[in-house]
């Protein structure tokens, strides 16, 4: 496929996104330095590290399920998210994340990307893997800091 191609496509699929059927407000969650951390085999003689989940990391997923959990603080079309998980059919989405920092340089727009996107799909029980586009972006806010992600269907894809 040309370059040309690919790009004409591409602009297809951005444009024509479906509304949100899915909204979350969530705690920030920890930095990627914060969220990973090597874990050691034990028992094991030589073992090699392997890398995990921080407590911090543990820590966000937990209260990003209670959050999720709350219909007061989410909008979920359930009914489209079950079509989606029962369907035969990949269903390509898009996500949106806006963090909201307390002040806009000290914190990477990318280092909590995956643990909110995580967040997200276990609370609607679909792997991630239908994700054809994702978004970031941030802002201050320093009285409130949080995070917001929505998904999206991609249409005509």
């Amino acid at each position: 496929m040309l370059a040309k191609e690919m790009s004409s496509s591409w602009d297809e699929v951005v444009a024509v996104s479906s509304a949100p059927f899915f909204r979350g407000r969530l705690p920030l969650p920890p930095g990627v330095n914060q969220s990973y951390q090597v874990v050691r085999a034990a028992g094991r003689k030589g073992a090699r590290g392997r890398i995990g989940p921080s407590a911090a990391l543990e820590m966000f997923k937990a209260e990003a399920a209670l959050v999720l959990a709350d219909g007061d603080a989410t909008h979920q079309d359930w009914s489209l998210i079950n079509a989606i998980r029962g369907s035969k059919r990949h269903v390509s989405l898009v996500v949106h994340v806006a963090f909201f920092f307390p002040t806009l340089w000290k914190r990477d727009v990318d280092g909590g990307i995956k643990a909110v996107v995580d967040a997200a799909f276990a609370r609607m029980e679909l792997n991630d893997n239908l994700v054809v586009r994702l978004t970031a972006e941030k802002f201050v806010d320093a009285d409130d800091p949080r995070c917001e992600v929505t998904v999206s269907c991609v249409v005509g894809r």
